[in-house]
């Protein structure tokens, strides 16, 4: 396809039972020209024959890429490498989206020129029928006109919404390749550093109250399992926002009770204190007394006895 306006990147690791809900939704895109592509990355379930199914159906709209299992940010950096589309969306592969807010979010951002355009998410429970929970983007946030990311993003903070997600937004590809934005491979949580760098260099963004993507919450997946390894990616992205913030001569206080918080859960988990890092927030002096306090309670030994 010639002028390909978005491309969306489906990374797929055992989801067979969520894949063809995923995949339906995004292939019901109409009236704009896509590519959808699939990143099988060494899923060992049924997956394959799901793929080559929508990739028959579908063979004009479809890239395959076949890999041996590296990761969600690997799966994620082999889409982009090979993205040709005006935007880039990221879909998981057990999510799925409303595809006419899709081509609607991609309207808005075409007409604002906008680096990033983001929209709201509902997450809905495993086997819970129709329960779901809309994740609504404040009007603090949702009539800011068209700003750079940095400010975006401060004001989602300081309207109480912290969602940091790659995957219920749409991003120029001139900008995200400009900008060398890629995904921290190795770890959990990735969306994290990617969103804290693309929002940070961004300079049009815009927020709209449109329902777009539904996030799907199970038993067993990343954000529902506490292990060692999501403890060790959670002072990775924490050094790594830190340093952003030097690279960057940010010297905001938005975002030190986000980062607390996710020092504290490491130290609530694996009895840690990690005081380079406390002492690093401590020096700062911009965290809130209760950001503080939970400093207080790490550096004391006793993170579990902070009230939650």
């Amino acid at each position: 396809m010639n002028n390909i306006q978005l491309s969306i990147i489906v990374p797929i690791y055992n989801v067979e039972e969520y894949l063809d809900e995923c995949l339906t939704s995004i292939y019901a895109l109409e009236d704009m020209t896509y590519e959808v592509i699939l990143v099988n990355d060494g899923s060992p379930d049924n997956c394959s024959a799901i793929i080559e199914r929508f990739n028959q159906q579908y063979p004009s709209n479809t890239v395959v890429i076949n890999q041996k299992n590296a990761g969600l940010s690997a799966a994620r950096n082999s889409g982009l490498c090979v993205a040709k589309g005006e935007y880039v969306a990221l879909v998981d592969s057990d999510d799925y989206i409303a595809s006419k807010a899709l081509f609607t979010l991609y309207q808005y951002a075409l007409n604002e020129d906008l680096d990033i355009a983001f929209a709201q998410s509902l997450t809905f429970w495993e086997g819970s029928g129709a329960q779901t929970k809309t994740l609504t983007i404040p009007s603090a946030v949702t009539n800011l006109e068209v700003t750079n990311g940095l400010n975006i993003l401060e004001t989602s903070f300081q309207a109480g919404y912290k969602r940091i997600n790659c995957w219920n937004k749409i991003y120029k590809r001139d900008f995200l390749q400009a900008n060398n934005l890629i995904f921290v491979e190795g770890i959990l949580f990735e969306d994290v550093p990617f969103t804290f760098q693309a929002f940070f260099v961004a300079s049009r963004v815009k927020a709209f109250a449109l329902d777009y993507y539904y996030y799907r919450q199970r038993p067993g997946s990343i954000m529902t399992s506490k292990n060692q390894k999501s403890d060790h990616s959670r002072i990775i992205i924490i050094t790594y926002v830190l340093n952003l913030f030097d690279e960057k001569s940010y010297g905001g206080s938005t975002f030190d009770d986000y980062l607390i918080y996710q020092l504290w859960e490491n130290a609530c988990g694996t009895r840690q204190r990690h005081l380079s890092l406390c002492k690093i927030f401590l020096k700062r002096r911009k965290a809130s007394f209760r950001g503080l306090l939970r400093l207080v309670f790490i550096i004391a030994g006793f993170p579990n006895l902070m009230p939650v």
